[in-house]
């Protein structure tokens, strides 16, 4: 049952008011900043688990990818 509720999970929009600044102060991952983003529905927790796995370990990494770039302040998912 789980699965079938997440398999209609889409992103529908970008928060644009809550997207985030990079400091580019020059520090190792400064150039990162958040983009928020609303989904279909709320995640099952294996969603959740499997998306974040997904996000930490990528096909392919692209210079603009960054594992822990959620860091310790993972947001969690908006429901507005």
């Amino acid at each position: 049952m789980e699965r079938e509720k997440d398999d209609g999970i889409r992103i529908e929009r970008v928060i644009t008011d809550e997207v985030g600044v990079p400091r580019n102060d020059g520090t190792p991952g400064s150039a990162f900043y958040a983009v928020p983003f609303k989904l279909s529905a709320a995640p099952s927790a294996l969603w959740t688990r499997l998306f974040l796995e997904e996000w930490k370990l990528p096909p392919r990494f692209t210079a603009m990818h960054r594992e822990d770039s959620w860091g310790q302040d993972y947001p969690g998912w908006h429901d507005d």
